[in-house]
């Protein structure tokens, strides 16, 4: 028993027209919400750069910092540090 292309239902209960509306809409939210992230992204980067030698940086400052704590220096010295580096 073959069904007839006007009876055909389909899952989501949209017509076609609907349904090319409801596509048009999530393909122009999902181009918005990813030009917005790659924007946040880029700004992001220009405030703090991820990469090259930001990470080697990083890693210094954790390797000075748990060499204080564990010679003993105080917290005090430890939040010194951490505002010179700021």
């Amino acid at each position: 028993m073959a069904i007839e292309p006007r009876q055909r239902s389909v899952l989501s209960g949209l017509s076609e027209g609907e349904a090319k509306e409801f596509n048009r809409i999530f393909v122009i939210s999902f181009i918005v919400f990813t030009g917005i992230a790659v924007v946040a992204h880029l700004l992001a980067w220009l405030w703090k750069p991820w990469g090259g030698n930001y990470h080697t940086a990083m890693l210094d400052s954790a390797h000075t910092l748990t060499s204080l704590h564990l010679a003993g220096n105080s917290l005090h010295v430890a939040a010194q540090m951490l505002a010179s580096l700021a």
